[in-house]
């Protein structure tokens, strides 16, 4: 694909540019709440995260322990949130963070560009969109008595969920991108929090950011981040959340344990309150944040065990505040799955089925990975060599956030090697799969122990030599880099544009009408390993659903083909590809190069409409790259 086969697409429609107001109003609602209940001596980058964790805490408990309407306790935190943002008004005060403006402003040629995306990755249609409009069609979590939802786990937390359901609710309609929209609004926050981080280096804490400097952050939480995957970050994925909540906790109870240290305890105290609704936040956006929530408080533990600073007792005081909200949102959701959804989530097997022996197979597949993701992970590697220098002599603020840092870093891959053995086992763990998305949750972190170190470098090394001149021309080139990189990388960001995807979301979006309510569909795909399938299930709004296929790793054996045809647990059939494995056994002969719905309730196949291929042979002519 060219920049000349996107320019087409780059333009919102109305619903979209509809569903990206309705976000910002929920955005700009919970940073209120975040204000609200954070305090005086919180971190004003974080508001967008606590007010995620008071989201979080309301829904799941009211949620799980009541059977109140999700829209109820949605107008209740809106009249909160609106009632936050006047009394700001009226006080006079500013909201945002030093920076934001400049902030914003940069990111603008990266928010035109993907303005007008749709959703095309996997996840996106076997779970996360599931579960949001589940809440927007439901209201309310799954349980026994109220409709199925379609997604992989619906015992998955529901923190992602509620954002898009939150925004859908605002806009009237299913906003399918409110959670890829809010995640770049995450990682522009995170850029604020990146400059207090490079201010504290700079030994600047008050200062506001120049131009260079917010471009520098910016870049830093978005294109430069050594774990910044397009195709991860602008989905419905929950890793940006994640990892911007893990970084955030672990530089909330950096400062805590810093305040504690200074002998400001209310500020302390405070700090660790706010932690403690960015981890209820965490708790709340998948399964496994469970790990990365203990290695933080693990890791701020240790801090405070190490430094000679801060008195024990002091620090102890502070684990309520910072553990409540989460232990909360944890015990809460945990009852209700197992009394509604059990089993409907991943699993630890028993310890008799850990699959020990595929623990070397596991570390090699992981030692790969690292090697062709070297950047990544010599990161890891510095923070943790300058992690035992600061057990050993903890001095600086870098020496301490690199204790904390480590810990989670070392600890949360120690953990991923563990899970492939206990919880994934079989393909998943020979092939250590999703292992570099896994440690996405990792990027921003060490990108924000990477800015402090390199701040202090720069006023200790480089500063005091760089002349006037010489720092104008390095400003204006990161202000260039940053305004030009969106643009430049466009086919790269913008992957949702692919001719097969868009054919499949076409096709599914006239088969939802053509389908009665109660189609059984079955998917033929023999070239490919099911993705087109789940994308038609998530198109299917009607009653419909796919409930049987026939992909790749099914048609080697043709007794399998014959008896998955001759079960007839499906009324209808959509034909996406034919291969010579498949084609012989069909009951009637379909052109090459075009898909068919077909209704296969009677004695024979009736073909109900045919769509040829928009310029290709097959879809694996284009690869999803």
């Amino acid at each position: 694909m060219t920049h000349a086969d996107l320019l087409p697409h780059l333009l919102p429609t109305l619903a979209q540019v509809q569903g990206h107001a309705a976000l910002v109003v929920v955005a700009l609602g919970m940073i209120g709440l975040g204000r609200l209940v954070s305090g005086r001596s919180r971190l004003v980058e974080f508001d967008l995260l606590a007010g995620w964790g008071v989201v979080v805490v309301v829904f799941t408990l009211a949620g799980t322990l009541t059977t109140v309407p999700f829209h109820m306790i949605a107008i209740g935190l809106g009249i909160v949130a609106s009632a936050a943002w006047s009394r700001h008004v009226r006080r006079g005060q500013n909201p945002f963070p030093p920076g934001t403006g400049r902030v914003l402003l940069l990111l603008t040629p990266l928010l035109l560009l993907i303005a007008s995306m749709v959703p095309s990755q996997w996840d996106e249609f076997s779970h996360w969109l599931h579960s949001g409009r589940y809440l927007f069609d439901v209201g309310s979590f799954p349980r026994e008595g109220l409709p199925e939802n379609r997604a992989t786990y619906p015992a998955y937390p529901y923190g992602v969920p509620l954002i898009t359901y939150l925004a859908s609710l605002v806009a009237g309609t299913f906003v399918e991108t409110a959670q890829s929209m809010l995640n770049t609004l995450v990682l522009a926050a995170f850029a604020l929090a990146l400059w207090r981080v490079m201010a504290l280096g700079l030994d600047r804490p008050d200062a506001r950011p120049s131009w260079t400097q917010a471009a520098l952050v910016l870049l830093g939480a978005t294109l430069l981040g050594p774990t910044f995957v397009p195709k991860v970050v602008f989905t419905a994925y929950a890793e940006v959340g994640s990892a911007v909540a893990v970084a955030a906790s672990v530089l909330l109870g950096w400062l805590a344990l810093d305040r504690l240290a200074e002998g400001k305890r209310d500020e302390a105290r405070w700090l660790s309150w706010q932690m403690g609704l960015v981890l209820a936040a965490l708790i709340g956006m998948k399964q496994a944040t469970l790990v990365l929530l203990v290695l933080v408080v693990a890791g701020v533990a240790l801090l405070a065990a190490r430094d000679s600073r801060v008195p024990k007792a002091a620090a102890l005081s502070l684990a309520p505040l910072m553990l409540g909200p989460a232990a909360a949102v944890y015990l809460a959701w945990r009852h209700y799955v197992g009394i509604h959804l059990p089993g409907r989530e991943f699993v630890v097997k028993a310890l008799a089925d850990w699959e020990f022996d595929l623990l070397p197979t596991v570390l090699r597949g992981m030692g790969h990975v690292a090697a062709n993701k070297g950047g990544h992970f010599l990161l890891i590697l510095i923070i943790a060599v300058f992690a035992v220098r600061g057990l050993w002599r903890c001095r600086t603020r870098f020496d301490r956030l690199a204790v904390v840092a480590a810990t989670v870093l070392v600890g949360y891959n120690v953990f991923l090697a563990w899970a492939y053995i206990a919880v994934f086992g079989g393909y998943e763990a020979e092939h250590v799969a999703s292992f570099w998305r896994y440690n996405m949750h990792l990027g921003p972190l060490e990108t924000a122990v990477t800015v402090l170190g390199l701040a202090v470098l720069w006023r200790q090394r480089v500063e005091p030599r760089l002349s006037p001149e010489t720092g104008r021309r390095v400003g204006t080139a990161v202000i260039l880099l940053g305004l030009i990189a969106p643009p430049a990388l466009a086919t790269h960001v913008r992957f949702d544009v692919r001719a097969n995807k868009m054919y499949v979301r076409a096709v599914g979006t006239e088969m939802n009408a053509l389908l009665p309510p109660d189609a059984r569909l079955m998917v033929v795909d023999p070239v490919d390993t099911g993705f087109y399938g789940l994308m038609i299930n998530y198109l299917l709004r009607n009653g419909a659903k796919v409930t049987d296929r026939l992909i790749a790793f099914q048609v080697g054996d043709p007794k399998v083909v014959i008896d998955a045809l001759a079960r007839r647990n499906y009324t209808h059939v959509w034909v996406h590809t034919q291969t010579k494995d498949v084609t012989p056994y069909l009951p009637i002969p379909l052109a090459e190069g075009t898909s068919h719905l077909i209704d296969a309730r009677g004695d024979r196949w009736t073909v109900i409409k045919s769509w040829p291929y928009p310029g290709y042979r097959l879809p694996t002519d284009l690869p999803d790259k």
